[in-house]
Formats: C-alpha cells, structure tokens, sequence
C-alpha cells in the first residue's frame, strides 16, 4: 500500500496547525512530522497536541522525522527513549534517524562497531514499543551511498531497522534508478523532490517527472507498504507544494 505525504521540514517557517491546513488541501494522505521545529521531543505535551489537531484534520502521521544521530548521545538508549514516547504520542510506526555524521570509509573500524552496537540497542527498544527505525539516505553518514547502506543493512540484521532512499544528487537518472532497485528489500519510505540547477524545482520540471514515474514504478513493485513524502518544495511556496502534490497524486495513483 502505498501512501502520500510531505515532510513538515519543507515548511520549517510555518506553524504545524498551517502546515497541516496545507496538506488538507493538497488530498496528500498525511505529513512526517519533523522534530527539529514541529514536534521536539523535549517539549512535553506537543505532540500529543499535533495528534489531536491532526485527527480533528482528518489526515495521518505518516512517520516521525527525528533527528536522533547516532554517536551523539553518551547515553543513547535514555535519549532515544524520548524520542520514541513522542512517536507513541503521534501514533506512528517509524522513526527516522541519522547514521552519524561520517561516511563509512571515514570511520575506524572501532567507531564503526560502536555505532552498529548503538544502532542494535535503539532498534530493539524500536520493536518493543511496535515501532522500526529508519535511516536516511544522506551524506556524511553511514548511509552516504548505495554499497554503504547496504553493507550497513546486512551487518545490522534487524528486522526493526530499514532505509529511505532518496534521489543522490551528483549521480545520473539511470544510477540513482539502480540504487534504488538494490535497497529496495531494506526500504521503507521516500524523500520526494526534484532538485536542478541547484535549487528546488517543480516535481515535474526539468524532466522531473520522467524520472519519477521509473522511481516510483520501482517502488511500487515490491507491493509493500511505502510512503513517498515530498521534501522541499520550489521557493518554499505554498503554492508550489500543493503544485507537486497533485503531480505526485497523479504520478503514484
């Protein structure tokens, strides 16, 4: 099954009740949730106070958007313990993190192990609470490539522990195309976004929406759950999203 949503960070500048009065008008299914601006885990009651807000809304927390990064936490299980308590309060299954702040090939092996063992103890508290983590799919990170993400995978061997993939911005159409058929076993959701020229594009500019339609037949051909969320949109207008959420509708459905 595959559902559609936008992650609150494209809209960092708005408060969560416009974010979530621009969802409703775009037909998405539902929003990621950040927790850098919307929902800090710190803040007590807050999410508890989106939940409620989105279900008077009619829509769905698709995930929990943390910004958890392994090997920041002396004590890591009691920081992610927070972070999951406000996933619970906004109903949603997965969480995702981030794999340090180092690609693969510039950690030791030690440091290496240290953050597999950290990624081992937060996945199991995952499963106990009915959740799974997720990494994103980024640079300076464990996850900073194809080959990494994988050998990241089969190292862990978690069935609480999964990816997102996202579009890797210096490769070509046909390479990101391969990436994603190769995670796709270990993947759980999408970032959705177009980005040229370096900056933000409509989804189906600058053949935006050639590419897509393979990533998203891709996706769609393991017939498992998955949620594409657009990331960022052109100009941070609102105007724009709601312009690429009905070319993402019409691409997917």
């Amino acid at each position: 099954m595959i559902k559609l949503g936008v992650c609150s960070v494209t809209f960092r500048h708005l408060s969560y009740s416009e974010v979530i009065n621009l969802v409703k008008q775009s037909g998405l299914d539902g929003i990621e949730w950040g927790s850098d601006v919307h929902v800090p885990p710190t803040e007590e009651g807050k999410a508890e106070e989106v939940t409620l807000a989105m279900q008077n809304a009619g829509i769905e927390t698709l995930s929990y958007g943390s910004y958890y990064r392994l090997g920041e936490n002396a004590d890591h299980c009691a920081s992610f313990l927070h972070v999951v308590e406000s996933a619970k309060a906004l109903r949603v299954t997965v969480i995702r993190i981030w794999g340090g702040k180092k690609n693969r090939d510039q950690l030791t092996d030690q440091e290496y192990r240290e953050l597999i063992q950290e990624t081992l103890d937060i996945a199991d508290i995952a499963k106990e609470n009915g959740m799974k983590i997720a990494f994103e799919f980024h640079p300076n990170s464990l996850t900073n490539d194809c080959d990494s993400a994988i050998q990241l995978m089969e190292d862990l061997h978690h069935d609480a522990v999964g990816l997102y993939w996202q579009v890797i911005l210096t490769q070509s159409v046909e390479e990101n195309i391969a990436n994603l058929q190769r995670v796709l076993p270990y993947l759980i959701n999408v970032h959705v976004f177009n980005y040229k020229e370096k900056k933000q594009q409509l989804l189906d500019e600058y053949d935006g929406l050639v590419a897509w339609k393979q990533y998203v037949n891709i996706v769609k051909s393991d017939e498992k759950e998955h949620h594409f969320l657009l990331e960022f949109t052109k100009d941070k207008l609102p105007e724009n999203f709601l312009h690429d959420a009905k070319v993402l509708i019409d691409l997917v459905r």
